[in-house]
């Protein structure tokens, strides 16, 4: 009986280890209580193009903490771009948070949560292992380190992943790449071919000629006809198979946003900004854009300093692009910066360090379009 409930107890400790692996767990000490944060990302691994999130469980003194999503927030960053995104709830789990997102680059990510816990505020960075979630990360490194006044990091162990490529979990294989395959064995199929029937050729002509040396010469040119054509062959069947396998990173386009500044967050307790448009068509040139706000002022004069809340300037965007920072409510936009058709216009309001000002995660912005 013994036997069989460690046989048992063995292969719940094995189906249950890869999800502990693909999770970081950090133990901190907080006004002399302990907090465990269990961090990883949704569905890992985490494949290009597909639906993650951040996964994350907490714990105090070893039961599950209720009411994280009120007092935390948590940056998600990937490459250069970051997103402040609102905790959820998982249901049916107590202590299980969560948030939604597709990644889109294969870019390292990182988990950096914000907030008040105890009292104190907080700032947890948790970065993915481009190496994964490995065994050696499950050795527990008890360094007890200082991150501010009455906040310790007293353990951690685990990691997890870092984004892959599609194309490294994709099955079936795509139409697109399946065409690709398809057409360089075609090719090699035709080289082979058209080196068969030049053989062929070369053989009835010789023996037309009834020529011995002639067609022990031909004889050779035919063996270098066929290795010719399979080489031909073999390096055309390479080149479209690699091609279909290769990601193309140099033909994706992708347009420049808001989302490539950094955000901050607009006090609580101040009034929350707003932000609508009105445009006009000007008589000689494009359109003026008036900027319509309430709760906000602009500070040309205090650009590059320490940012203040309710103040600073605005980005303005066309189609995505950005192509001009406005100090006051009135711009033109001439028609240079327009395409023929329906352009996307949108205005984001700033901070002196040209962060953008969000409110809950939600960019203070406003957008309109124009047909030209």
């Amino acid at each position: 009986m013994r036997k069989y409930v460690s046989v048992f107890v063995l292969t719940i400790f094995l189906a249950l280890a890869p999800t502990a692996l693909a999770h970081e767990s950090r133990t901190y000490e907080i006004n002399g209580n302990e907090y465990a944060f269990t961090v990883g990302s949704l569905g890992e691994p985490v494949v290009v193009d597909d639906k993650s999130g951040v996964d994350l469980g907490i714990k105090r003194f070893g039961a599950a903490l209720e009411g994280a999503e009120k007092i935390l927030k948590v940056e998600v960053k990937s490459g250069d771009v970051k997103k402040v995104f609102d905790l959820e709830t998982v249901w049916g789990e107590v202590g299980k948070y969560k948030t939604t997102f597709f990644i889109t680059k294969e870019d390292p990510i990182s988990y950096r949560f914000i907030g008040t816990i105890d009292g104190r505020e907080i700032d947890f960075l948790f970065e993915c292992s481009p190496k994964g979630h490995q065994m050696n990360a499950m050795e527990e490194d008890k360094t007890r380190t200082k991150l501010s006044e009455n906040v310790f990091l007293i353990s951690k162990k685990g990691s997890f992943g870092c984004p892959a490529k599609k194309s490294d979990y994709q099955f079936p294989v795509s139409t697109k790449d399946q065409l690709h395959l398809n057409n360089g064995i075609f090719f090699a199929i035709f080289l082979g071919i058209v080196g068969t029937i030049l053989s062929i050729w070369a053989i009835l002509r010789n023996r037309n000629n009834g020529n011995q040396m002639v067609e022990s010469v031909s004889n050779k040119k035919i063996i270098r006809i066929l290795i010719i054509a399979l080489i031909l062959g073999l390096v055309v069947y390479g080149v479209f198979c690699l091609n279909s396998r290769t990601d193309k990173k140099d033909k994706v386009e992708v347009p420049m946003d808001h989302m490539a500044h950094p955000m901050v967050e607009i006090n609580l307790s101040s009034p929350i900004p707003k932000l609508s448009l009105d445009v006009v068509k000007d008589s000689k040139d494009g359109y003026n854009i008036h900027l319509i706000t309430q709760n906000y002022s602009f500070t040309p004069e205090s650009v590059g300093g320490k940012n203040k809340d309710n103040t600073g300037h605005a980005h303005l965007y066309v189609n995505g692009v950005k192509v001009a920072r406005l100090y006051s409510s009135w711009f033109n936009l001439g028609n240079s910066f327009l395409k023929e058709g329906e352009n996307l216009i949108e205005v984001t309001l700033n901070a002196n360090d040209h962060s953008e000002w969000v409110q809950k995660g939600e960019h203070i912005s406003a957008k309109t379009k124009i047909i030209k």
